[in-house]
């Protein structure tokens, strides 16, 4: 079990499969774990962990409270599946639980886990250095810009998805290494702590993320306050000569042309000290919880419910933005399992932090310093598969004590067998659909119509509950209709864009974008009852979002409604906020027209 633990924790963070996947950066995380963990049930079967102490029993409180909000989820297939951005539902957020529970016993000598850690971080955080500099073989590097010219900011996200994540990933990175450096008993795994905590911590400033240097300050202040020979006088010494070293070279890069993207992040922060959208994005997010307080949404369907709570005040301050989570550890655990998932996330970090606190060994003080650095960060972001089991793991590491091995019993064996199945069942067809998915994507991108329209009814057969590629497809066959010089390819991929289009509106994750890219298949053939039904549709689904009244005014001027037109056109320049341009000059004539 050892060298499974290690080796997920190498596997988790690194996985990226582009041309191999659809989600490149988030199935195959998801597929390690699942087969890991399937793997380490198997193993467990004839000898199982018995426990003592309670986190064992925190985790398992978090379980039922996962399966309890999954039954009465207001969508059960996505909360069963998880979302496209973050595959984060029952499944997935079932295996990190139940790894981390079969790890439980073993966390007490971590020697092999902290080695692995600190060789994938320092991997990760070179990779991430290197997108910093422009030099990225993997992802496209316009993912992660933003701005032009001065005010080009670059984020980069690692092998983690998002500099957010990264971040916080790094954390635990961060405090694996100073453990490394200061208790391996191989003289090159300490040099090599050493270097991969600074390039971790590099990584960090790199990011550009507040909420990760706040939680590096945070686990930093926990670690000087609970190991005593951290306040030595030549260790506090050595301490602030490292540090203001570190302070000088920074400021001098930070002044460099090298430096010009964190210029340009520093001046967004201060024109933007609340976060962006984060202040009116926790409001709504209260408000949404409150009408289901009990049993939430469902795990990973925040994206899907939260368009109906969006204030008028945050659509027309960031009228572009898909809000996939509160971008808040707590408020994502009350919006989508209620009061209990809430009340068990928060008897584990009780937990975690009391175990952090009377932690007595060099490897308990590390999981607690690593454990209360994420908490802090993801008070500003969301779980994701890695972050949620790193943060697992932590706890774990701060609360490893009394546990041991016994033969398994009949009850163990059963729930072990029925779990394992399950995880490589959803393992193997979220594998193959994801596979096909990425193989209709390389074959629209050489124009093998043929090719493409296979790999994509293998990818519906295969893929698992709600998992869907039919908004992708559908946009990208309309594309190429348009472009096919032959009548009869262009009808070919028409009809199948059009019957993709129809699929995707069936589904709960981005439902407002669903329909709104049906109403333009229906616009581009002149069929104005159903492009007028999709459009108001749109509107159901998300009532704030500006595109569809803009559309829809403008549909309603050419039928000479000018009265109504007038009246979505009031609302669509409202809810825009003045971003575009193009909205005002479109709109206005409208309502002058109409008055």
């Amino acid at each position: 079990m050892p060298a499974g633990i290690a080796l997920a924790a190498v596997l988790i963070p690194l996985l990226l499969t582009p041309g191999l996947l659809f989600y490149y950066d988030v199935t195959p995380k998801l597929l390690a774990l699942l087969f890991l963990c399937a793997a380490a049930l198997v193993l467990s079967l004839r000898r199982a962990p018995r426990f003592v102490r309670r986190l064992p029993w925190i985790l398992v409180m978090q379980a039922v409270a996962l399966a309890l909000a999954t039954a009465f989820s207001t969508h059960v297939a996505l909360s069963f599946s998880g979302g496209a951005w973050r595959r984060f539902g029952a499944v997935g957020q079932a295996a990190a639980l139940v790894f981390v529970l079969l790890a439980y016993p073993y966390l007490g000598e971590i020697s092999t886990l902290a080695r692995a850690v600190v060789a994938s971080g320092g991997a990760s955080a070179i990779y991430s250095i290197f997108q910093y500099f422009g030099v990225d073989p993997l992802l496209p590097a316009a993912s992660y810009h933003a701005g032009v010219g001065e005010f080009l900011i670059v984020r980069p996200p690692g092998t983690l998805g998002h500099a957010d994540y990264l971040a916080t990933y790094l954390l635990f990175v961060v405090f694996a290494a100073v453990y490394v450096a200061r208790r391996d008993r191989v003289r090159g795994w300490r040099v090599a702590g050493a270097c991969v905590g600074g390039l971790c911590l590099l990584g960090l400033v790199m990011s550009g993320t507040r909420a990760g240097l706040l939680g590096l300050v945070a686990g930093g202040v926990w670690m000087w306050v609970r190991e005593p020979e951290l306040r030595r006088k030549k260790v506090v010494w050595f301490s602030a000569i490292v540090s203001v070293t570190g302070i000088v070279i920074g400021s001098g890069f930070v002044q460099s042309n090298f430096g010009r993207p964190l210029r340009a992040r520093l001046h967004w922060i201060r024109e933007d000290p609340a976060g962006g959208a984060r202040l009116l994005l926790w409001r709504d997010s209260m408000q949404m919880a409150a009408v289901r307080p009990l049993s939430g949404y469902g795990p990973d369907t925040f994206g899907a419910a939260f368009p109906q709570f969006q204030s008028v005040e945050l659509a027309r301050a960031y009228p572009d933005f898909y809000h996939e989570s509160p971008h808040n550890v707590f408020l994502d655990l009350e919006t989508e399992q209620g009061l209990f998932g809430l009340a068990a996330f928060v008897a584990l970090v009780v937990f975690g932090l009391n175990a952090a606190w009377k932690a007595a060994t060099p490897e308990a003080k590390f999981g607690g310093a690593a454990f209360v650095a994420m908490l802090v960060s993801l008070q500003f972001s969301a779980f994701t598969l890695a972050t949620a089991f790193f943060f697992y793991l932590a706890v774990g590491i701060a609360g490893a004590g009394e546990a041991r091995i016994e033969a398994a019993r009949v009850p163990w064996r059963v729930g072990a067998v029925v779990l394992a199945a399950v995880f490589v069942w959803f393992g193997i067809r979220l594998a193959l659909s994801d596979g096909f998915a990425a193989g209709m994507q390389a074959a629209i991108a050489r124009r093998d119509w043929q090719g493409a329209i296979r790999d994509d009814e293998s990818a519906q057969r295969w893929a698992p509950p709600a998992v869907s590629y039919d908004l992708y497809y559908a946009r990208a066959m309309a594309r190429e209709s348009a472009a096919a010089r032959s009548n009869l390819v262009s009808a070919e991929l028409g009809r199948e864009a059009y019957e993709a289009a129809v699929r995707a509106c069936g589904g709960a994750e981005e439902r407002q974008n669903a329909l709104y890219n049906l109403a333009m298949f229906y616009a581009s053939q002149n069929d104005t009852v159903d492009t007028e039904r999709s459009l108001r549709a749109a509107i159901e689904a998300a009532p704030n979002w500006f595109k569809p009244h803009w559309t829809l005014a403008r549909l309603l001027a050419l039928q000479g409604r000018l009265e109504l037109a007038r009246q979505q056109a009031l609302i669509a320049l409202d809810l825009d906020g003045g971003h575009h341009a193009e909205v005002s000059e479109t709109l206005q004539p409208i309502i002058a027209q109409a008055n």
